[in-house]
């Protein structure tokens, strides 16, 4: 869970990294947010995280169920059940595939998890 912005961007840093997202200029993360549906699940699951530790807030209430809704259509499209609080920092998905997380599970910083994985 994120207590400020600077953790959710400094998370979001390292994602890209593991990703291999070049994130330096405007152009390269607009590149990789419209040709990478992986990058952009997990900036939407970073995002549903962030919502959802500032929640005590109506209009961050509003934008985590709005983020939640996006987070998990983009989910069932690419065969991904993660629940948004259960990986550190350092996220990687290679592959697309069915991925199956269990929401009680806690996986700690450098996951690389890839497809036909179920994590009970």
């Amino acid at each position: 869970m994120f207590q400020s912005k600077e953790e959710y961007n400094e998370c979001l840093q390292l994602d890209s990294i593991s990703m291999g997202v070049n994130s330096n200029s405007f152009f390269s993360k607009i590149f990789s947010h419209v040709t990478n549906p992986r990058w952009r699940f997990i900036k939407k699951m970073r995002r549903t995280n962030y919502f959802f530790s500032k929640r005590q807030n109506l209009f961050y209430r509003l934008l985590f169920y709005i983020s939640l809704y996006d987070y998990k259509k983009t989910g069932l499209k690419l065969g991904f059940s993660i629940p948004f609080n259960v990986i550190g920092e350092g996220l990687s998905l290679p592959h697309f595939g069915t991925i199956v997380i269990s929401k009680i599970s806690k996986i700690g910083k450098n996951a690389r998890i890839h497809i036909c994985v179920n994590i009970g």
